[in-house]
């Protein structure tokens, strides 16, 4: 991830803190997008890219306390509601 990006804006961990998600809120054209590590095998679980230009997807982030299961949210880009991505499972 990168800073201009804005990755690190918003991060959630498991409560035993061997999971991780994180978001970029500005990454290209402020699309943003999220990315969920296994921190116990240094791995990329699974990542997201937002859908429209300022939407700022990855905004807000929540994890479970298990950490089975983890959402983002996203602002609002002119156009469109907000949005936010069901739960995933890991």
């Amino acid at each position: 991830g990168n800073v201009s990006q804005g990755f690190g804006f918003s991060v959630a961990m498991s409560g035993e803190g061997d999971c991780a998600i994180i978001g970029a809120p500005f990454f290209k054209d402020a699309t943003g997008f999220v990315r969920m590590y296994d921190i116990k095998n240094f791995s990329v679980v699974q990542g997201e890219v937002g859908v429209f230009t300022n939407d700022h997807f990855g905004y807000s982030v929540a994890m479970s306390l298990d950490g089975s299961r983890a959402c983002a949210g996203a602002l609002s880009g002119w156009h469109q509601p907000p949005s936010a991505r069901l739960p995933w499972r890991l």
